[in-house]
This record gives structure tokens, sequence and C-alpha cells, in this order.
């Protein structure tokens, strides 16, 4: 009984090792890039609450 169960694993392994194998990679993640536009509405968001902030304190 031992011998057929050991012969059954081995069969198993072998039979899906291929799978695991030949697998392709997973696609690189791409890193989303933040410049142009986005540091543009930062930079202004901030230039207005900047304003609004330094107005409010003058009045």
């Amino acid at each position: 009984m031992n011998r057929k169960l050991g012969f059954l694993v081995l069969s198993v392994i072998i039979l899906f090792s291929p799978v695991f194998v030949y697998a392709q990679p997973r696609p690189p993640s791409v890193p989303v890039p933040l410049d142009g536009g986005l540091v543009a509405l930062l930079i202004a968001g901030a230039a207005y609450g900047a304003k609004k902030h330094f107005n409010n304190q003058a009045d």
C-alpha cells in the first residue's frame, strides 16, 4: 500500500511539474509617473490655499 501511494504522489508531481516550470511570469507592474499635469495641479492648489489662508489672516 505504501508503495502504491508513493508511486501515485510521484506520478502527480511529474505530471504537474511542467505547469509550474513553463508558466509565464507575471507582467511587471508599471509605476505611475507623477509628473506633468498632476504636479502642476498640486502646486496650483497649494498656491491657491496659501493665498486664501493669508487673505483670511489679514481680515
